[in-house]
């Protein structure tokens, strides 16, 4: 996870920047080519359920759409 850990403290950093752009890109990079390249969402399917891949995946969602909002006009 220390690779996530890591996408989503920069993805921190660029909001606190203001850099919108940078931000939203962060939070799907580390959805798309951290989380779902790297065999964690199989693992976390296969060791714990399929109803908490769902809860993951809806946070990454959830944490998009709050950064998207925040920096509404």
């Amino acid at each position: 996870m220390t690779k996530i850990e890591t996408t989503l403290k920069q993805t921190g950093a660029a909001y606190e920047r203001q850099d919108r752009k940078q931000a939203l890109q962060l939070v799907k990079d580390a959805y798309f080519n951290v989380f779902e390249s790297s065999e964690v969402e199989t693992a976390i399917r296969l060791s714990i359920s399929s109803k908490r891949i769902f809860e993951v995946e809806y946070g990454f969602t959830e944490t998009y759409q709050l950064l998207r909002s925040s920096f509404a006009p």
